[in-house]
């Protein structure tokens, strides 16, 4: 215990004595403190927690019944959800009437099974807490926020060469491309491509045969260089006959051959020189109807077309499809992929959007 002393004046120097804390006695009061300070905050977080599951499983719940509905007025399920979450049919036909109520803090994946089965993600923005929901069932916690469905034909998560749609296609690989945990963009792996000669291919495949339907290619990108002639997705044949997304002295093309003096049947290019990559970028070639669009990190880019598609159908080439190089080597690329996605029948995006915080999931 330790007392102060103080003199009272008054007294003619009477002494008084008051109590004062010790060193000890404070360390204890701090301590204490801190611990109801962390109770508090723990307890918080977990009432924070649970208020974002609640609204989560509610929004959820609300729009598998404007999906519900919408089954029960049609007889199908939408085949998909346009950029305003409205449910539209395979023939894109919006039915205004079911749309998902929406806010800036979730976002849906739709994920489209067959016209009696769907699953319905959300997730809350800047998180990783996902729920999904199937057909009318309850919600549910969920790892990943969904993205891999029946229009899925290729999906490349990166943390190996194998292909984890559906199809499950076979990957033959040339030069140096693998898996690399030096970059990525999600999952700690990427697809690496050093520039010689590296490449992915696949077998010839109806699934890549888009023909005058909607398709969409999305990826993320970092490469290390953009200069020179660049292929990234490539069907080809001989200049006669082929299909590839490629980069030319640091513009991006979506060409389709014959190669008739840049005319073909359609060729579309990025207006502008891309601008520099300091880390991954997101982008979504996307077809829907009679237009074709590109996007970067969730904005549309501005083309221009020496032929524009409008009706016309994609031919169907008869070769291996590559990724990262043309068949045979010569325009190899150099950087990283992941999460690449090849989609026939649909258009992911007809305007500017969110890109994916997570990996894609079934």
């Amino acid at each position: 215990m330790v007392y102060s002393i103080i003199y009272n004046n008054s007294n003619h120097g009477a002494k008084h004595f008051k109590r004062a804390f010790t060193i000890v006695e404070l360390l204890v009061v701090i301590v204490v403190i801190a611990i109801l300070s962390v109770i508090a905050f723990v307890s918080y977080s977990g009432i924070s927690s649970r208020a974002t599951a609640s609204t989560l499983q509610s929004d959820l719940a609300q729009a598998s019944k404007q999906l519900k509905m919408y089954y029960i007025d049609h007889g199908f399920y939408p085949s998909k959800l346009d950029t305003n979450n409205c449910p539209q049919d395979s023939s894109n036909t919006v039915d205004s009437r079911y749309c998902i109520k929406t806010n800036s803090t979730n976002t849906y994946t739709y994920s489209y099974t067959d016209a009696n089965n769907f699953t319905l993600y959300i997730t809350k923005n800047g998180t990783t807490t996902n729920y999904k929901i199937t057909n009318d069932t309850s919600p549910q916690l969920s790892t990943g926020i969904g993205g891999i469905d029946s229009y899925t034909k290729l999906m490349l998560h990166g943390e190996d060469l194998s292909d984890s749609s559906g199809g499950a296609k076979a990957t033959s690989v040339f030069g140096s491309a693998a898996s690399s945990a030096i970059q990525s963009k999600f999952g700690g792996k990427s697809l690496y491509f050093n520039g010689v000669n590296s490449y992915l291919s696949f077998a010839d495949s109806n699934d890549f045969d888009f023909g005058s339907g909607d398709f969409t290619i999305d990826w993320w990108m970092y490469p290390t260089t953009t200069s020179g002639d660049i292929i990234l997705y490539s069907q080809f044949v001989d200049l006669t006959s082929f299909i590839q997304v490629e980069i030319y002295n640091n513009v991006m093309y979506f060409y389709v051959g014959p190669d008739g003096g840049n005319g073909g049947p359609f060729v579309y290019y990025y207006t502008g020189q891309l601008a520099a990559f300091s880390n991954f970028s997101h982008f979504a070639w996307v077809r829907s109807g009679t237009s074709l669009k590109l996007y970067r990190d969730g904005t549309e880019l501005a083309l221009t077309s020496s032929a524009t598609i409008l009706s016309k159908t994609v031919p169907n080439i008869s070769s291996v499809l590559t990724l990262g190089d043309r068949n045979g080597g010569g325009r190899s690329f150099t950087g990283y992929f992941d999460e690449l996605r090849i989609s026939k029948g649909i258009a992911r995006w007809t305007s500017n959007f969110t890109p994916p915080t997570q990996a894609y999931s079934n």
